[in-house]
């Protein structure tokens, strides 16, 4: 296998990968706290020493759906750019990826 194809190949893992771990781990939030209503492992309420949407169950199950929407769409996008097999849009794809999971975690830590 050619040097840019094992790249490619990298690049298009990356890009699908971190989009899909992103999403599953905020929509799965979201259905635990809103769908199934788990709520006794976290610490909701004024008391919450977390970021702002811990404040009650409703806004972090509000927060994660966004979130997990969001890297639902980002996932959706990769899968084409990869399906063009256009490196320079896998290549968009991953830095887009990457600024959304930096804002994902700077949100994280607002309120806190």
């Amino acid at each position: 296998m050619k040097r840019e194809n094992k790249i490619e190949k990298t690049l298009k893992i990356a890009t699908l990968g971190l989009s899909t771990f992103m999403m599953l781990l905020n929509l799965g939030q979201w259905f635990i706290v809103e769908v199934i209503n788990w709520t006794e492992i976290y610490s909701f309420g004024e008391q919450a020493t977390g970021p702002y949407f811990y404040k009650s169950a409703a806004l972090f199950a509000m927060v994660h759906l966004y979130w997990g929407l969001l890297f639902l769409v980002m996932f959706g996008l990769s899968l084409i750019t990869v399906l063009f097999k256009k490196k320079i849009l896998i290549s968009v794809a991953l830095v887009l990826n990457l600024l959304f999971v930096a804002a994902y975690l700077y949100h994280g830590t607002i309120g806190g």
